[in-house]
């Protein structure tokens, strides 16, 4: 079995529009307790974008609109919304004149023939800061990933009863305060008219998964397209400010998932004023390595499950995008019978060995290593996880491409194993070169989590005048993969956890 991790597929993608539900009557501010959030039926958004006046814009005239036009009003327009007032309708300062901007309303996945929902939570309680809701995330009949979502309407519905699309340039982008129990995105949702080729391929920025409030900032230049989808339609999240519609905050996960999220402030880039409690202070594993707090000087990105991304960004991927994915393999091959047991099944609608689910449920990647000899003559059993640094050399050939990763200066990662594990570079074909002698660092093993840090000349080549000799730091300049091996006994078995990896230099993967 090969774990793996990755998106959508295109095929389904294409099928994945949703209508957007505008939100309808009410022309007052009103506590949640005593007007409960609902969404009316959807509309087709129009092409135009009121004025500071309140007469819209046409399509043509929002290009012909300069930010600098418009900056002195816009700086006030948009009101930061605070959640503790518990006041339902948001000031967004670009209402159509109908007076239906500014409030939340739910978007999900029914018509697509998934049953998933927003589950709207009272919001009098002392658990819930601003917005708390649950999202009931069921696929029903679709064949992707369910989702759920809540929104608001920058400008709402003109007088013919069509949502209207507003420039909003000079908010210089969006501030957040929340928590939620799932990594949401924020996506900006645009003129029909004017919107991507896939409809669900909209500019976005993720969300990290919070229990205690965070307040993030974005520009609108931090949104950006879906990788699958740039590739066919780009649109940059300038383009899309001046062209917006409404703002969602949305979580797309497996079916069956629920995850309750309280959104406390919205705002115009850097005008949020909520101020987070204090962090839980972390006791870290005493044989954890400090951080050397070396500066950064490759693109790799530290990668922590906690974030629920599914691919680490190593910043090195050849332009297939097949980098950073999670693959397994064990000892089957020479005669082994070892492998991993997942704690949840592995897989989606595309492929069973997608790692997704496993990394959502563990805030990592989890396991338990099974040790079978089989039939194996020499050595110990094992099983293996790794990624590839540039990723897949072409769509029909699945070999590592090489790749010069000197810069990453070493490797960091944060990991519990109740065996040792072996931290090995992989060269990918040329391992044969080196009678797969690569270099490598054993970690030693630990039951709670422990972070280390391991420069590229830590890495050495285990067996002694076994083949051709390459050490860590020329094994850097042609790494193909980093791999996880753990070894053990015959019968027995050995949890594991890796919770981060990232570079040595520039990295941090203490949790």
């Amino acid at each position: 079995m090969h774990l793996k991790s990755c998106g959508f597929s295109l095929t389904a993608i294409a099928a994945a529009s949703f209508a957007l539900t505008a939100c309808s009557d009410s022309n007052t501010d009103t506590p949640f307790a005593n007007n409960p959030v609902v969404g009316a039926e959807s509309s087709s958004s129009s092409s135009t974008v009121p004025t500071s006046s309140g007469e819209p814009l046409s399509s043509s005239e929002i290009s012909a609109l300069s930010s600098s036009s418009v900056q002195a009003a816009a700086q006030s327009r948009f009101q930061t919304w605070h959640g503790a007032e518990k006041i339902l309708h948001i000031k967004t300062g670009y209402d159509a004149g109908t007076e239906t901007s500014g409030y939340w309303y739910e978007v999900n996945d029914n018509s697509e023939g998934g049953l998933s929902k927003v589950l709207w939570n009272d919001a009098t309680t002392e658990q819930c800061v601003g917005l708390c809701s649950t999202f009931i995330l069921e696929k029903g009949s679709m064949t992707y990933n369910p989702f759920a979502a809540v929104a608001f309407d920058m400008a709402g519905k003109n007088a013919q009863g069509e949502l209207v699309a507003v420039d909003a340039t000079d908010m210089g982008g969006i501030c957040i305060a929340y928590t939620s129990e799932f990594a949401p995105t924020l996506e900006l949702v645009l003129d029909s008219k004017q919107d991507t080729i896939f409809a669900s391929a909209l500019p976005n920025v993720s969300l990290q998964k919070t229990s205690t409030p965070v307040v993030l900032n974005f520009k609108w230049s931090d949104f950006k397209m879906p990788s699958w989808a740039a590739k066919y339609n780009n649109i940059s999240g300038e383009e899309a400010a001046k062209k917006l519609v409404s703002i969602q905050f949305k979580v797309q996960a497996t079916t069956g998932s629920e995850s309750k999220f309280d959104i406390i402030e919205v705002g115009s880039y850097g005008n949020c004023t909520y101020t987070p409690p204090p962090p839980p202070s972390i006791e870290l594993n005493p044989d954890s390595d400090p951080n050397p707090n070396l500066p950064k000087t490759s693109p790799f990105e530290t990668w922590h499950g906690s974030s629920e991304e599914y691919q680490i960004v190593t910043g090195y991927d050849n332009g297939l995008e097949t980098s950073g994915y999670w693959f397994d393999y064990d000892d089957n091959s020479i005669g082994g019978m070892s492998k991993i047991a997942w704690p949840v099944e592995l897989g989606n609608e595309y492929d069973i060995y997608w790692a997704d689910i496993v990394i959502l449920h563990c805030q990592g990647v989890c396991g338990t290593a099974i040790f079978d000899k089989g039939d194996m003559t020499e050595g110990s059993p094992f099983v293996g996880l790794g990624f590839q640094i540039a990723g897949e050399k072409s769509d029909k050939d699945p070999t590592a491409t090489p790749v010069d990763a000197s810069a990453m200066g070493g490797v960091c990662v944060t990991y519990k194993s109740y065996y040792g594990m072996d931290l090995k570079l992989g060269l990918g074909e040329k391992e044969k070169e080196y009678e797969y002698n690569i270099p490598t660092k054993t970690l030693p093993k630990s039951q709670t989590f422990i972070t280390k840090y391991v420069p590229w000349a830590d890495f050495k080549q285990p067996i002694e005048g076994n083949g051709k000799k390459i050490s860590g730091e020329e094994a850097a300049k042609i790494l193909a993969t980093i791999k996880f091996e753990i070894y053990g006994e015959h019968g027995k078995n050995a949890e594991f956890s890796i919770k981060s990896v990232g570079p040595y230099n520039g990295g941090d993967c203490h949790p």
